[in-house]
């Protein structure tokens, strides 16, 4: 597996400077105080807010799974035109955004944020805007189906989303709106003791991980989400998820 992050980080501070000085303190301000009043709570958590941080980068996603012997595609994070077109050359490419920020318009009525798609003709002669803020590459796995594993404390729920069955979504599942196949399934007791070696290093009780099962019935570990949303496989499936997670908050 290629791990790759390379960054020429004055790109990066020159873009930062274009940012409003004070909106960045007032957001930096706020982060502050939410996270300084939850650390004096005296409270149960499913997940800590601070090990929710810890869990978003998505280069330590990867470190770490690859560690714990998932398998994890080739990846490459960059703002260099020349990298990507090295990586790219041999495999197709996927481009995914780094961070889960949604951005809003001026007039509030719209976002904006990347999706996760292959990369095409169209955004090689666009690369020169890659200077200017990196990205997350990684090989793209030709799938069977997707796999979404809810975790809540001891409890899997593992759930086989036929995504290949509709254009939108053989890259990326949730470019269609919930009108896939879906169905519950068992999973190998290998995979099962890594994910739960992978919740227990970051922390978490709760956990919503992606993975891309290929042509051979092999699981690539795509990324794992603290916060990820479960109730439209609950409510579409019947899968008691919701229980646990109130078990959990009313345990003595």
């Amino acid at each position: 597996m290629l791990f790759f992050v390379e960054i020429i980080i004055f790109s990066l501070r020159r873009t930062a400077r274009r940012k409003n000085a004070d909106d960045l303190l007032i957001a930096k301000e706020l982060k502050a105080a939410f996270i300084s009043l939850c650390e004096c709570l005296d409270c149960k958590w499913v997940n800590a807010p601070w090990d929710m941080d810890s869990c978003e980068n998505k280069a330590r996603q990867m470190q770490v799974a690859l560690r714990l012997g998932f398998n994890v595609p080739d990846l490459r994070i960059t703002n260099l035109p020349e990298s990507l077109l090295e990586f790219s050359s041999s495999q197709e490419v996927v481009v995914k955004q780094l961070s889960d920020n949604w951005v809003f318009t001026e007039d509030g009525q719209s976002a904006k944020a990347l999706y996760t798609h292959l990369i095409t003709p169209a955004d090689h002669k666009q690369l020169e805007d890659l200077k200017k803020s990196p990205a997350f590459f990684n090989k793209f796995i030709d799938k069977e189906h997707d796999l979404r594993v809810t975790v809540v404390g001891e409890s899997i729920f593992a759930v086989r989303i036929f995504s290949q069955q509709f254009t939108e979504s053989k890259v990326e599942f949730r470019r269609r709106e919930g009108d896939w196949k879906m169905e519950e399934c068992e999973l190998p007791d290998e995979l099962t003791d890594k994910i739960m070696r992978l919740m227990q290093h970051f922390h978490l009780n709760f956990g919503a991980l992606d993975f891309a099962v290929d042509k051979e019935g092999h699981f690539w570990f795509l990324e794992i989400n603290a916060e990820g949303n479960c109730l439209w496989m609950e409510s579409e499936l019947k899968l008691p998820i919701c229980a646990p997670i109130s078990n959990q908050l009313l345990a003595t």
